[in-house]
């Protein structure tokens, strides 16, 4: 007699223990996935700032100044009629 009360009870016990490990209910799962949803596009927001505050130029970042144009090159002519042509700084004792 004992058996048969061992058997039903330890049946019941198992049956119960499958019914509550199935996993949350579909509310608890769509509320799951709004959370993380949130927390997915709060960390990609997070690393997006990051990138940005990284592409900008840092406080001890010196730009680049706009070139200004080349130099003219200087044309003389001399006493003997002869005319050169000289680039900026360039001089020659004649």
């Amino acid at each position: 007699m004992t058996k048969p009360i061992l058997f039903s009870s330890s049946f019941i016990a198992i049956a119960i223990l499958f019914f509550f490990s199935c996993g949350p209910a579909a509310e608890d799962r769509s509320m799951m996935m709004s959370r993380a949803k949130q927390v997915q596009d709060s960390i990609a927001n997070a690393i997006r700032m990051q990138m940005a505050e990284a592409e900008a130029p840092g406080p001890m970042q010196v730009q680049a100044a706009p070139m200004a144009a080349p130099a003219p090159v200087i044309t003389h002519t001399n006493a003997a009629g002869e005319t050169h042509t000289h680039a900026p700084g360039e001089s020659h004792n004649h």
